[in-house]
């Protein structure tokens, strides 16, 4: 089959390439582009051994079979919103438990009750 165009982000051909170099390797049998790296200079000039990702076939290819992967800079983005979290409907304040007179702020007894003190 004629070869596909490479993914978008691939860039051009190179004129040579280096061992571990991350590429995308054209699979001739089926003429689509696969992730692969670079393992050695191939057997004759102008050509390189590459490893497909996640296969391990190796192949030797032409540098018009193979593209540089590109890297996208994400460096400059910023990173997505923190979802908000959900807010409760039912938001009744909770009275404190404890006795009275106790703590700052507490309400004085009702008028005719007396607290009573030890000591």
């Amino acid at each position: 089959p004629p070869p596909r165009d490479p993914p978008a982000d691939a860039g051009p051909a190179a004129s040579s390439y280096q061992s571990g170099d991350v590429v995308y390797a054209l699979y001739p049998d089926e003429g689509l582009w696969y992730p692969a790296v670079v393992a050695s200079p191939g057997p004759h000039q102008g050509t390189y051994v590459v490893c497909y990702d996640g296969y391990g076939d190796l192949a030797a290819l032409s540098t018009s079979q193979i593209r540089i992967k590109m890297v996208v800079d994400t460096t400059h983005q910023q990173p997505p919103p923190k979802p908000t979290p959900p807010q409760r409907a039912d938001t009744k304040m909770k009275k404190s438990g404890g006795r009275r007179g106790a703590g700052k702020g507490a309400r004085p007894p009702p008028p005719g009750r007396r607290e009573h003190s030890t000591g």
